[in-house]
């Protein structure tokens, strides 16, 4: 599936993507309908401020960050649920063009041993008439400052929610009950 990113020329537009890779020591099929569940963003993630279901395989996902000399920036997102094979899961922006754009593509990998290698890719796009209304200051910062700031913002977040997830997930899942289900699938 193709999916358009390019915004209309004349806009401010600031777009980064982050990718992080975490491992669980638990089996794959053990993590299935855990790992790439919203719900656990909405736990894990640093600024997620909501999920909620809005039709079927359809959420909006709400966010609030704070950033200096400005208000906080609250977007919301409305993500389709769309899965690829049987082991990656993406919640895409159902507009492509919308002014506020999020893809975040959940991987999962069996790495041995009932380890389980769990990739996140997240892409953000913000795009406004003026790039005032992203911030004050954003003119002057420029789109390709604030696209590397946003960038950076992005790889903590995920580093941050890799841990706290990667946590539940092993409080969720005992060790004893992964193990019986690598043995007996």
């Amino acid at each position: 599936m193709l999916t358009l990113l390019a915004p209309a020329p004349d806009r401010f537009t600031v777009q980064a993507a982050a990718e992080y890779e975490y491992v669980v020591d638990r089996p794959r099929e053990s993590l299935r309908g855990r790992a790439d569940d919203l719900s656990l963003f909405a736990r894990n993630m640093p600024g997620v401020v909501g999920v909620m279901a809005a039709g079927e395989d359809t959420y909006l996902y709400r966010t609030a960050r704070s950033v200096p000399f400005s208000d906080d920036i609250r977007l919301a997102f409305l993500l389709r649920r769309t899965v690829e094979g049987d082991s990656v899961t993406v919640y895409r922006s159902v507009d492509s063009l919308a002014a506020d754009y999020m893809e975040c593509r959940v991987r999962m990998r069996a790495e041995g041993s009932g380890r389980t290698a769990v990739g996140v890719r997240l892409l953000l796009r913000m795009s406004r008439e003026n790039g005032s209304d992203i911030h004050l200051l954003a003119p002057v910062m420029g789109e390709r400052f604030l696209s590397s700031r946003m960038e950076s913002d992005l790889e903590e977040m995920l580093e941050t929610f890799a841990g706290k997830a990667a946590a539940e997930l092993h409080a969720a899942i005992p060790a004893v009950t992964a193990s019986l289900h690598e043995a007996h699938p």
